[in-house]
Order: structure tokens, then C-alpha cells, then sequence
């Protein structure tokens, strides 16, 4: 791309930045609500609809996704700049940033159900686009594990059509919003990366850095949460028995992704696994009730990802390339101005005080001190505040203190490319103030202990301590860390199950009529599990099988 139609693009993007985000933020402060429903067909009492929504949480929502995207764009233009298809990269970008537009004004089963997919088709299509063996893994098991998101919203529109329901949100029986909600839940937790689909997640950082920018804030992963607080909402949702799978799954997800990113050298998968914590934190906001809280760290937590995101692209773009930690000591001596947009939104990400993560996580740890919770989502969720604050320690003191090999790193960066760093960095800093302006604010009047309270204060600085310790555990207990109890090698496996269901499929008529070409199909299949879920190959083999069942049931024992 050439600097003049890259500067083209630039100003392009500036004037979607300024439109888009005044147009939704003006609107959002009039507190009404327009439904527009376009009746396709009918098929006996069902109609078929394409209905959209205008709310102040579908407004502010896509004015903080157009926000981020905008930045986004500003970033892409430099970085995918000696891209010679970067027009085609473009395209995908914008038809990912349309398809979580469509998702967020959705209003009916169908446009719901075109977001929904359209995101995970051209996520796929954005994660394979460097085309080299680990992006055709990853984004093939990032395909697979949305699908079954997918599969799940369609079961679900194929289960309200029965008894006589339109495919417009919210009219429906006690009964039928429960199960439908359950499918609704459980779409929501694989596209939010929740235990136990979360490997998904750091595998999608083959993805060029503005892909990780916009997949990590405020568009892929924030689809399923911002789902699951749509069907919350509603006003006669009993959902006593939801908020346990959501306590639990988002306690368990905060830990490992925190437990993961302690061990982790890889500067985007630490980052990626960071947002998994963060997922976690507010999967645990929707389990306690508290939507708006839900919604502010949704924001903030948008923002200071995108800039931390953009940095550390920028960082890449220094180091041509580098994401080894261990090979980036002491890398923002090079520049100064860079080093502050990184450690501002590292300090949002550990919950440092008078920014903006530290009040949604200190209000959400009083919410949960005062509620009547199991005591392990509690302690896991404490540990993982604690592991929040070390790894980002961790990751600060290598790349300004450590010098372990000095790289040939590239400074030349034009002034423009600062632009969209800047905006975020002030809306992290500023957000809290314009979300309470608007009247979205959340007022939570607390009533716990002297020291309960002086408990929550010691958590942070105990993860600073563990961050700048940086022990040396033993490699095997490093590597059951970064896999996430195994989950990562185990969805791995998994994936491979796809060839040979198929081709058993395919040869269903004449395979399982024939006796001896079904045991012979039975005895390859057998083969195949024994070999792919026992891992002979490894010395972690009985130990993985025996971890997951252990996990497995512990969920299971918990939810009950």
C-alpha cells in the first residue's frame, strides 16, 4: 500500500471515528427504545422476521465497538502496510466489524443468527490469513468450536417454532425462556472462550495483530457475554439455577487464564490470556445480578485492551517480529512514548487504583464477599486478582528493566500512528467519567468489614510481590499451567475427530448394513480414541486423562 493511499485511509477512518461514536453516544442518552421488525414470511402462526433494536445499551455498545474498530483501522493501515493484499485484509476487518454490528442491534432469532455466524466466518478467514500451518490449526479449531455456538442458536430457533412463537426476542412462557435460555447460555460460553472452551482463544493470536486488537476488546469474545446479558435482562428471568454455571465457569476461567499468562514467554498469547481472566471477571458479574457492573468493565475493558493490543503491535513492528519475551528485555527504553501506552492500560489490567479496572474488580469482589457464594468461586476468583497483578509485574519489569539480548529494534515511527493510542489512552483514563454523565452509571453501596475491606486492599500489592519474585517452577508443572490443566492439547485432539466421524458418515448406508465393514469401522474407531485420548507418545499420558476427569468433576459436583 502506498504512504498516499495509506494517509487516504487514515483520514477515512478518522471521520468513521468521530461520526460513529457522536452519533451513538447522543442517542444513547435518550433512554428510548425503537424496535424496527421486518415480516420476510409466514409459515402457519410463526412469522419470519428481521427485527433491530435501538436501546442506550445496543447504542453505547456499537459507539464503543466503532470506537475501538476506528483505532483498529488507524493501527492497520501502518501495520499491514507491506501487505500486498492489505485492501483484502481490509475488507475481511470491516465485514467483522458489520457482523458484531448486526449482532448488537439485533432484535429477532435471524439477525441474531447472521451476526452471530458472520462472525465466525470471517474470524476463521482472519485467523488463517497468513496461511502457514499454525494458522490453519488455530483457526480451524476457533472454527469449531463457534460452530458449536452455532448449532446451539439453531437448535434453539428450531425448538421455539414448535410451539407457536415468533422469532422476535422476549415473548415467551416461563417454561420456554428457561430452555431456550440454557442453549442461549451455553452459545454464549463458547464464544466468550469459558471453561471448559477457552484453548480457542490463545490459538487465535496467529492472527495478524490488528485481528488480535479487535477479536481481544470489544468484538468476538465480548459476543457471548454481551448474549447471555440480553437474555438476563429480561424482567421474569429466574435464573438461580444459570447463575451457578456462570459463577462457577467464570471463577474456573479466571483462574486458569490467570495461572496460564504467569508462565507465559509469548507477549500476544500473555496479553490473549489476560483477556481470558478478564472474560472470567465478568461472567462472575452476570452470575451476581450485576448487569450494569457487567457492562462498565465490558466497556473499560475494551478500551485499555485495544491500546495495549496496538502497543504491543507496535512493539512487534520494532523488534521486526519478536514476540519471545525473553528476547525483548528492556525493548521500551528504545521509546519513551511508547512505554506509556503500554504501561497505562497494564495498569488497568492488574486493577490499579484510580484507573478504570480498579473499580468495576474491587466493586465486583465486595459483591461477592457480601453474597451468599460458594467459598472455591470465591477463593479462585482471589487468586486470580492475585496472579492478575503478577503477571502484569512480571511482563513490565522484562520489557523496561531486564537486558537479557540486545535487538536490532527499529524506532522510526511517523507521528500519525500515535493518534489512535492516544484516543484510547484518554478514554481509559476518561471513561468512568463519561459512562456516569450518560447515567449508565453503577452505585454500589457496600456494607462489608474493616477487614474484609483492608483483605481486598492486600490482594494487589501480593501480586506485585509474586510478579517482581518471578520463581522458577519445575518445567512440569510450568507446562500443566500453560495448557490450562490440559485443555489446550486435549481441544486439540478433539478437533481430530472430524475425519473420521465424516467418513464414517459417509459410508453409513453401506457401512452399517454390512456386519463386518461396521466391526471393522467400530475396532478403526476404537483404535483411534485409545490413541488420541491416552497420548502414548508423551509421559503425561494417565496424567492428563486423570486431570480432566478430576475437573470434570469437580463442575459437576460444584453445580450441585
Amino acid at each position: 500500500m502506498s504512504k498516499q493511499s495509506s494517509r487516504f485511509l487514515f483520514i477515512i477512518y478518522v471521520l468513521l471515528l468521530f461520526f460513529g461514536s457522536i452519533w451513538s453516544l447522543v442517542f444513547s442518552t435518550s433512554h428510548s427504545v425503537v424496535i424496527s421488525d421486518v415480516t420476510l414470511f409466514s409459515i402457519n402462526s410463526v412469522s419470519i422476521s428481521m427485527s433491530w433494536v435501538l436501546d442506550p445499551i445496543s447504542l453505547s455498545f456499537s459507539a464503543v465497538v466503532v470506537l475501538v474498530a476506528s483505532s483498529v483501522f488507524m493501527f492497520s493501515s501502518s501495520y499491514m502496510s507491506d501487505d500486498a493484499y492489505s485492501y483484502r485484509f481490509t475488507g475481511l476487518l470491516f465485514l467483522f466489524v458489520l457482523s458484531m454490528l448486526v449482532l448488537i442491534y439485533s432484535q429477532s432469532y435471524l439477525t441474531l443468527l447472521m451476526g452471530w455466524d458472520g462472525l465466525g466466518v470471517t474470524s476463521f478467514l482472519l485467523i488463517i490469513y497468513y496461511s502457514n500451518k499454525s494458522s490453519l490449526e488455530s483457526g480451524f479449531l476457533t472454527l469449531m468450536i463457534n460452530r458449536l455456538g452455532d448449532v446451539l442458536i439453531m437448535i434453539s430457533i428450531i425448538s421455539i417454532i414448535p410451539m407457536g412463537y415468533s422469532l422476535i426476542f422476549y415473548p415467551l412462557s416461563d417454561m420456554a425462556l428457561s430452555t431456550l435460555f440454557l442453549l442461549i447460555t451455553l452459545a454464549g460460553l463458547t464464544k466468550s472462550a469459558q471453561y471448559p472452551f477457552s484453548s480457542w482463544l490463545p490459538a487465535a493470536m496467529a492472527a495478524p495483530t490488528p485481528v488480535s486488537a479487535l477479536v481481544h476488546s470489544s468484538t468476538l469474545v465480548t459476543a457471548g457475554i454481551y448474549l447471555i446479558l440480553r437474555y438476563l435482562m429480561v424482567p421474569s428471568m429466574n435464573f438461580e439455577f444459570f447463575s451457578s454455571i456462570l459463577l462457577f465457569t467464570g471463577s474456573t476461567t479466571c483462574l486458569l487464564g490467570g495461572a496460564a499468562a504467569m508462565v507465559e514467554n509469548d507477549i500476544k498469547k500473555l496479553i490473549a490470556l489476560s483477556t481470558l481472566s478478564q472474560l472470567g471477571v465478568m461472567v462472575v458479574s452476570l452470575s451476581l445480578g450485576a448487569f450494569e457492573l457487567t457492562l462498565y468493565h465490558l466497556y473499560s475493558h475494551a478500551m485499555f485492551k485495544a491500546l495495549l493490543f496496538i502497543a504491543a503491535g507496535y512493539i512487534l513492528m520494532m523488534s521486526y517480529g519478536t514476540q519471545d519475551l525473553r528476547l525483548l528485555g528492556g525493548i521500551l527504553k528504545y521509546n519513551p512514548a511508547l512505554a506509556f501506552y503500554f504501561i497505562l492500560p497494564s495498569l488497568c489490567l492488574m486493577g490499579m487504583p484510580f484507573v478504570t479496572g480498579f473499580y468495576s474488580k474491587h466493586t465486583l469482589l465486595e459483591i461477592m464477599m457480601t453474597s451468599s457464594v460458594n467459598s472455591i468461586s470465591l477463593i479462585f476468583l482471589f487468586i486470580s486478582v492475585v496472579f492478575s497483578s503478577g503477571y502484569v509485574i512480571r511482563l513490565l519489569s522484562i520489557m523496561i528493566k531486564a537486558e537479557v539480548l540486545p535487538l536490532l529494534t527499529s524506532n522510526n515511527m511517523p507521528l500519525y500512528n500515535y493518534f489512535p493510542m492516544v484516543v484510547l489512552s484518554l478514554m481509559s483514563i476518561m471513561f468512568g467519567f463519561f459512562y456516569s454523565v450518560n447515567e449508565f452509571g453503577y452505585v454500589h453501596n457496600s456494607s462489608i468489614s474493616y477487614a474484609m475491606g483492608m483483605w481486598l486492599m492486600v490482594l494487589l500489592p501480593m501480586g506485585v510481590v509474586v510478579g517482581l519474585l518471578n520463581f522458577k517452577l519445575p518445567h512440569s508443572l510450568s507446562w500443566l499451567l500453560s495448557t490450562m490443566l490440559f485443555l489446550s492439547p486435549l481441544s486439540k485432539n478433539l478437533v481430530y475427530l472430524h475425519t473420521p466421524i465424516s467418513k464414517a458418515i459417509s459410508t453409513l448406508d453401506l457401512g452399517w448394513l454390512e456386519p463386518y465393514n461396521s466391526i471393522e469401522q467400530v475396532k478403526s474407531l476404537h483404535k483411534w480414541v485409545m490413541g488420541t485420548f491416552m497420548w502414548p507418545r508423551g509421559s503425561f499420558g494417565f496424567q492428563q486423562s486423570l486431570t480432566v476427569f478430576i475437573v470434570i468433576s469437580l463442575w459437576v459436583l460444584l453445580l450441585y
